[in-house]
């Protein structure tokens, strides 16, 4: 059995090298590839001093977004390793080992269940778990968003998060780490390409039902996430990060769920109420002014 771990930077190589410093070291793990997502500084350069028999540094041509560049990595590990199992994660993440060998053996024990994607559960900086784990979304979910005035609605209907053993099967798991089957990833396509960023975990637990295939969450299992650590870096603005995030939604949409016609008109109301909210939290703040 093959382990492969893949690592997606963009001009963040403080965090990137910091993440593959910790990992290098598991013995669990046969391969890492760090891919640069055609950084615009000197990312790749610096990331280079990685390199070793265990670990790959690689540049894709164009930062064509999220997927984009976990595919690329993805099918490195595949056709240059054959690798079995992969870990895909954030740079802004920390996991032991033991974490992932609970990970990797699941998936492995439950091959024959088709549990494609498992994750752990997720603690935030602070030590606390947060919910990190949803059923695939509906079409209905998608007529609310996290609107303020609404109360902090939230269209993510979360897997419960209290247990201390065993499993829940869900739809989809936070992308900040996750591990994946190789053959039943390839198989159902692995993320779409067209997303740039945002919203790729939904599409997974999308294409995955549709596949027939399984996503679990491990209770008994943890890792920790710097949250938006490295978005935040490189896309400072919080309108652009909701743009970003509304063009994602308007893409699954139409995609995946076939929207058409009147029924644009609710999402298109809570989409520009939601835009209306970052500005006045950025005018509120001072990122812009009045």
């Amino acid at each position: 059995m093959m382990v492969g771990v893949v690592v997606l930077n963009y001009n963040d190589a403080e965090t990137t090298i910091k993440n593959v410093s910790t990992i290098k070291d598991y013995d669990f793990v046969d391969h890492i590839v760090v891919v640069d997502n055609a950084s615009t500084d000197d990312s790749f350069e610096r990331l280079t001093a990685l390199h070793s028999e265990k670990i790959d540094i690689i540049q894709t041509k164009r930062n064509g977004g999220y997927g984009y560049g976990n595919n690329y990595g993805i099918r490195f590990l595949f056709e240059n390793y054959e690798v079995d199992y992969i870990a895909i994660t954030n740079p802004d993440v920390v996991y032991s080992e033991k974490t992932l060998i609970r990970c990797v053996s699941f998936l492995d024990d439950h091959k024959q269940e088709n549990f494609a994607v498992c994750a752990p559960k997720m603690k935030n900086l602070e030590g606390k778990f947060v919910k990190s784990a949803w059923a695939v979304p509906q079409l209905k979910d998608y007529f609310s968003g996290k609107l303020r005035l609404v109360g902090h609605g939230d269209r993510y209907r979360y897997i419960d998060i209290g247990y201390e053993t065993g499993f829940s099967e869900c739809g989809c798991v936070a992308g900040s780490m996750l591990v994946v089957n190789t053959e039943y990833f390839l198989e159902m396509g692995m993320y779409d390409e067209n997303i740039f960023l945002y919203c790729e975990e939904s599409v997974i637990g999308f294409k995955g039902q549709s596949y027939g295939f399984k996503t679990a969450l491990l209770y008994d299992c943890f890792f920790i996430h710097a949250h938006s650590v490295s978005i935040n870096k490189s896309i400072k603005r919080k309108y652009r990060q909701n743009a970003l995030l509304w063009n994602s939604r308007n893409y699954i949409l139409k995609t995946y769920y076939k929207v058409k016609g009147i029924s644009w008109i609710p999402i298109k109301i809570t989409q520009f109420l939601s835009t209306l909210e970052v500005i006045a939290r950025e005018i509120k703040t001072g990122v812009i002014r009045k």
